[in-house]
C-alpha cells in the first residue's frame, strides 16, 4: 500500500493544500451556493410543484403520503427530488476538485478566467449526473430490504396497541423494536460506509479521465483494493474533525454571546446584529471547511493511488504563461472580497431586514391566541374535565381535545385508539360500550390526586367550557369518518357552540363531511408532514407542526384569510420564534408559558420586537443570558 496514505502525512498535505487554495475554493463555494439557492432550487421547486399539480391532491397523513409515493406521479416526484439532491452534491464536489486540480505549483498556476476553470466541469456534467443516479439506484436497492425489514418489525411489535402507548410507557416490545431498528440502522450505516470507500475515486475518475459512470465505479473499486481500511480511517478522521469543529464553534459562540449579552445588555441592537454576523460567518466557515476538506481528501487519495497527474495539469500550466503571479493574486483577492460582501448581504442583511419589516405586519394581525393542548395536560390527566378546568383557570383562549366514539356511538374524549396507556385496558374504544368505559380510571396513571377520574363525553366538556373558553375539537378517525363527523356536529349544534369552536382533523374526508352536516362550523386541517400545497384544502385554518411550518405556508394562508395554528412547540425559544413569524394560534403543551410570552410580545414596542427577533435568530433567550450572568 502507498505509504503516503498515512493519516499524519495526509493531514499535513491537506493543510498545505488548503493554505494554497482557500481563496479559490471560497469563491467557488460562495458562487455555487448562490446559484443553487437563487436558480437551481427554485427551478427544481417549480418542477416538483408541477408534478404535484398534475397529481391533483395533497397528502398530509402517513398513509396518504405512502399511497401517493406508490403512484406513478408520486414515484416521479420522489425520483426527481432524490436525483437532483444527489447530482447537486456531486456537482459541488466536482467543482472543488477542478479548483484543486489546478493548484498553484511550480509547474502550474491558477487559471486567469472562469471559462477555462468551468470547462472540465461543464463537459462532464452528464457523466456526473449519471454517476449520481447510478449511486442513488444502488443505494435504493440496498436500502429496500432493510426498510422492508424495519416495517415488518413495526407490524409485528408495535401495532397491538396505540403507538403513543409504546412511545410513552416503553414496554418490552418497544425495546425489542428499538434493538431491531438499531441493528438495521447499523447494517445500513456499515454498508453505506463500505460503498463510500469503494466509490471514493469514481467522481475524479469521471471528471479527469472522462470515463463513463459505470466504468468509473468499477475503476474506483479496483484502485482502492488493498487500501480500504486506511481510506476508511481517513474518512472517519474527516467526519470526526468536521463534527468536532462544528460542536466547538457552536458551544464557544453560544457561551461568548450569552456572556456579552448578560454584561453589555441583551437589548442592544448593534451588539445583537454584530453577534448575528459573527454567527453566520462561523456557520458558513464550518460548512466551507468541511466541504473543502472532503474534496481535498478525495483529490489527494486519487492522486496518490493513481500515481500520475491528470489532464488538468496541462491546462493549468498553459494558463500560467498568460498571467503573472502577482496579477492573479490581486484578481483573486478582489473576487474574495466581492464574494464575502455578496454573502453578507444575501445571508444576513436580507433576512434581518425582512424580519424588521415583518414586525409591523405581525402587529396588525391582532393578539395571538393560546390553545391548551389536550386541556392543560402538563398539570392534569389529558382530555379530562380536570385538564379543561385547568386550561380555563390559567386563561387559555382555547382548549384542544381529541374525540372518537365508543362501541355504542357515544362521543368521548380520548387521544389513543385504545385505553392501554391511560387506563391499562388493551381494548380499543370502538370495542367497548360507554357504560364499560365509565368504569375505567383514566387519572391514576397521571397522579394519585386524580384517581377515579373518568372519561368525559363531548357534551360534558362543552358544557364545562361554555362562556369560559373556546374549543378545538380534533376528530380522531380510526375507521369510517361519516358517523363520527355527524355525531360531533350534532352535539356542537345542540350545545350552541358553532361560533365557539373549530373542528380539526388529519382526515380531509372527515372535514368535508363536517362541512356537509353543518357548513357554519369552522374546520382546520392538521398537518404533521405533507406533500403538496396544503392551502389547496377548503378549510378555515391550518394546524401545522412547528418544524414543518414554512413562511410560505403562513403567507399563503393569511392571504386567504385563514388562521395558522402551530403545534409541537416547547420552551421559550420555540414559542418566541412562532410569535415572531406571525402565527395566529399557539397550541402549547405549556400554555402558561405561552400566555406569558404572548403577552410580553403583545405589549412590546417595535424596537423590542426587533430585539426579540434578533435574539431568536441567534438562538439565545432571556433565560439563558440571565443564567449566564448568575453563573459567572
Amino acid at each position: 500500500m502507498n505509504p503516503s496514505l498515512d493519516p499524519v502525512t495526509v493531514l499535513k498535505g491537506l493543510i498545505q493544500d488548503f493554505r494554497q487554495l482557500w481563496r479559490e475554493l471560497l469563491i467557488f463555494d460562495v458562487l455555487f451556493q448562490l446559484v443553487r439557492a437563487w436558480l437551481i432550487v427554485p427551478l427544481i421547486a417549480m418542477a416538483l410543484s408541477f408534478l404535484l399539480f398534475k397529481a391533483g391532491r395533497v397528502a398530509v397523513s402517513n398513509q396518504d403520503i405512502f399511497n401517493f409515493l406508490l403512484s406513478p406521479l408520486g414515484a416521479a416526484y420522489a425520483v426527481t427530488l432524490s436525483a437532483t439532491t444527489a447530482v447537486l452534491i456531486l456537482l459541488e464536489q466536482a467543482g472543488m476538485l477542478v479548483v484543486i486540480g489546478m493548484r498553484h505549483r511550480p509547474q502550474s498556476a491558477p487559471l486567469e478566467g472562469g471559462h477555462d476553470r468551468l470547462t472540465p466541469l461543464m463537459s462532464s456534467f452528464w457523466r456526473i449526473s449519471r454517476l449520481g443516479l447510478l449511486k442513488l439506484s444502488v443505494l435504493t436497492l440496498l436500502a429496500a430490504p432493510l426498510l422492508a425489514s424495519a416495517y415488518l418489525t413495526y407490524l409485528v411489535l408495535l401495532t397491538q396497541h396505540d403507538i403513543y402507548y409504546y412511545l410513552t410507557v416503553r414496554p418490552a416490545a418497544f425495546w425489542q423494536a428499538a434493538i431491531a431498528g438499531t441493528i438495521l440502522l447499523a447494517t445500513m450505516t456499515v454498508c453505506g460506509a463500505f460503498l463510500l470507500v469503494e466509490w471514493l475515486l469514481a467522481l475524479p475518475i469521471v471528471l479527469f479521465e472522462t470515463l463513463p459512470a459505470r466504468s468509473a465505479l468499477a475503476a474506483s473499486r479496483q484502485r482502492v483494493r488493498g487500501a480500504r481500511s486506511r481510506i476508511a480511517l481517513l474518512l472517519l478522521c474527516w467526519g470526526g474533525m468536521s463534527f468536532g469543529l462544528g460542536a466547538i464553534l457552536t458551544a464557544g459562540f453560544q457561551y461568548c454571546a450569552e456572556m456579552l449579552l448578560a454584561r453589555l445588555g441583551q437589548d442592544s441592537v448593534p451588539l445583537l446584529a454584530s453577534l448575528l454576523i459573527v454567527q453566520s460567518g462561523l456557520i458558513g466557515f464550518a460548512s466551507f471547511l468541511s466541504n473543502s476538506a472532503i474534496s481535498l481528501l478525495i483529490h489527494r487519495v486519487y492522486h496518490d493511488i493513481s500515481g500520475s497527474d491528470h489532464p488538468l495539469r496541462e491546462i493549468a500550466s498553459s494558463a500560467a504563461s498568460r498571467s503573472p503571479d502577482h496579477a492573479v493574486e490581486r484578481f483573486t483577492a478582489t473576487r474574495v472580497r466581492i464574494a464575502a460582501a455578496v454573502t453578507v448581504t444575501v445571508t444576513i442583511l436580507v433576512p434581518v431586514g425582512f424580519w424588521i419589516l415583518l414586525a409591523e405586519r405581525v402587529a396588525t394581525r391582532g393578539t395571538v391566541l393560546v390553545t391548551a393542548h389536550r386541556g392543560s395536560a402538563a398539570h392534569a390527566p389529558e382530555n379530562t374535565l380536570a385538564a379543561i378546568q385547568r386550561a380555563i383557570d390559567i386563561g387559555a383562549d382555547y382548549t384542544e381535545i381529541d374525540v372518537h366514539q365508543t362501541k355504542d356511538g357515544v362521543v368521548v374524549l380520548l387521544h389513543d385508539r385504545d385505553l392501554r396507556r391511560v387506563a391499562g385496558d388493551s381494548r380499543r374504544l370502538s370495542q367497548i360500550t360507554f357504560e364499560e368505559v365509565q368504569k375505567l380510571d383514566v387519572g391514576r396513571w397521571f397522579s394519585e390526586e386524580f384517581a377515579q377520574t373518568r372519561v368525559p363525553t363531548l357534551t360534558e366538556a362543552l358544557r364545562l367550557c361554555r362562556d369560559k373558553i373556546r374549543v378545538n375539537i380534533e376528530l380522531k378517525v380510526f375507521g369510517p369518518s361519516a358517523e363520527l363527523a355527524e355525531a360531533v356536529t350534532r352535539i356542537v349544534r345542540e350545545e350552541g357552540f358553532e361560533s365557539h369552536c373549530i373542528i380539526t382533523s388529519l382526515s380531509d374526508e372527515a372535514l368535508n363531511q363536517v362541512r356537509q352536516f353543518h357548513p357554519r362550523i369552522p374546520v382546520g386541517i392538521i398537518v404533521g408532514q405533507s406533500i403538496g400545497d396544503v392551502n389547496r384544502f377548503d378549510v378555515d385554518a391550518l394546524s401545522v407542526r412547528a418544524d414543518h411550518l414554512t413562511d410560505e405556508m403562513i403567507r399563503s394562508a393569511q392571504q386567504l384569510n385563514r388562521q395558522v395554528m402551530v403545534w409541537g412547540i416547547k420552551g421559550e425559544r420555540q414559542i418566541n420564534a412562532q410569535l415572531r413569524r406571525g402565527v395566529d394560534n399557539l397550541i402549547a403543551s405549556d400554555p402558561e408559558l405561552a400566555i406569558r410570552l404572548r403577552d410580553r410580545w403583545r405589549d412590546a414596542c417595535d424596537r423590542d420586537r426587533v430585539v426579540m427577533g434578533l435574539q431568536i435568530l441567534l438562538g439565545i433567550s432571556q433565560e439563558t443570558t440571565n443564567s449566564a450572568l448568575e453563573n459567572d
